[in-house]
């Protein structure tokens, strides 16, 4: 964990889920294992949260994911309609 993590661990304290989606994204199978994690208490869902923040650690070669492809539910961005001339 890079001490840019250090403000998403802290979070993860209070909310473990946020953490996971902020690293992984809302529709992947981390999150989910990490909801139900956090339903069969809060300690497994915590250690699971800083572990994916361990495995997902920044890499400055690749870039950021796709989120479109990653959850294809997510909702189109509303774009303004071109005026007619």
């Amino acid at each position: 964990m890079c001490t840019s993590d250090l403000p998403l661990a802290l979070l993860a304290i209070l909310f473990p889920p946020i953490a996971v989606w902020i690293k992984c994204g809302i529709c992947t199978a981390d999150s989910l294992i990490n909801i139900a994690l956090c339903c069969l208490g809060f300690v497994p869902g915590l250690i699971h949260a800083w572990y994916v923040m361990l495995l997902f650690a920044p890499s400055p070669l690749l870039p950021l994911p796709n989120l479109r492809a990653l959850c294809p539910l997510l909702p189109k961005p509303i774009s303004s309609p071109q005026p007619r001339l």
